[in-house]
Parts: structure tokens; C-alpha cells; sequence
């Protein structure tokens, strides 16, 4: 299985660590996004441990949602690929997640 980070996905994965940057420390910042991108390396292996992501069901493309920490990280498989399709925090509106 492939792993590919969609645009969007990385902005946020960015917009994360440039915001814990500014108000904690780079070290938290740092920490906080290798965390996030370790649970997505996960996926390689475990692709389906994702739970349905009811909020984009109604898109019928089978995304599915993992957590890490506050932040919900969004995918779909498409054939041996999996798209990271999103990353934010959990705490959110949801209204905020969709395309």
C-alpha cells in the first residue's frame, strides 16, 4: 500500500505546526506533527482501521477517519493507493471538514 498526502492535507498538517510553533514551542510543534504523521504510516499495513467517517458518507468514495490526539486524520483507499484527504482538529466543526 502506497500513502499519498492530498494538497489540502498538507496545508493543514502545515497550519498545525506553524500554529504550535508560534504559541508552545518548536519542539511541541515538531512532536505533534511527526505523531500525526506516524499514526498515518500505520495505514500501510492497517488499512481498514479507520472507522467510517459518517460526516462523508453521503460522498459514497468510502472515507474513513483515525485520531491522533485532538486531530482527526481523514482517507480513502483507491486502489493500492490510500489518500490522506484531510487533517484537523477534532474539536471543530464538522461543517469545516466538508469539500
Amino acid at each position: 500500500m502506497k500513502i499519498r498526502i492530498t494538497e489540502k492535507a498538507e496545508e493543514r498538517l502545515k497550519e498545525i505546526y506553524l500554529y504550535y510553533k508560534r504559541v508552545a514551542s518548536i519542539t511541541i510543534a515538531r512532536r505533534i506533527k511527526d505523531n500525526i504523521l506516524e499514526r498515518i504510516t500505520i495505514l500501510k499495513d492497517y488499512k481498514e482501521l479507520g472507522a467510517i467517517d459518517e460526516h462523508l458518507e453521503y460522498l459514497n468514495l468510502g472515507h474513513r477517519k483515525l485520531t491522533e490526539g485532538n486531530y482527526k486524520i481523514v482517507y480513502r483507499i483507491e486502489k493500492n493507493i490510500i489518500y490522506i484527504t484531510d487533517i484537523f482538529d477534532s474539536q471543530q466543526d464538522t461543517d469545516k471538514q466538508k469539500p
